[in-house]
């Protein structure tokens, strides 16, 4: 099943990752901005992709930051289930462990090593989601 892998972030850009056509593409997009993501998730769809994963979070010290990181992925649910997709979340360390090293897998699955942390998060995660049947 192809999958758009998503790292959410409210602070930062969001990385988005998803291979269709055996072409990784990885993007990032201001967490402000989700009209923009309906327009990812629609181009994605007509290429192919048929679910979103998003990666879902813990309650740390922080409880503004957990509060702005919920809004952000239920956004993004949202968003993704305007456009057809089924949405669904994955804890990182379900995804982690069956990964294995993030930076490693990231690069062996896209042929990249430009990538930031979050878009090898983005890239782990839609592999994760494509081995899901």
């Amino acid at each position: 099943m192809t999958t758009i892998g998503i790292d959410p972030a409210y602070a930062k850009p969001i990385a988005f990752a998803f291979r269709a056509n055996k072409r990784w593409t990885v993007v990032n997009i201001s967490p402000k901005l989700p009209h923009k993501w309906l327009d990812l998730f629609e181009s994605a769809k007509r290429m192919g992709v048929e679910q979103v994963v998003i990666e879902g979070g813990y309650v740390g010290k922080n409880i503004k930051t957990a509060l702005g990181l919920a809004q952000i992925r239920g956004a993004l649910w949202a968003v993704a289930t305007l456009a057809g997709l089924p949405a669904s979340y994955v804890q990182p360390s379900i995804w982690q462990s069956q990964m294995g090293a993030q930076a490693w897998r990231a690069k062996l699955e896209t042929g990249r090593d430009d990538l930031n942390d979050d878009e090898q998060a983005a890239v782990c995660i839609a592999a994760w989601g494509d081995g899901q049947r």
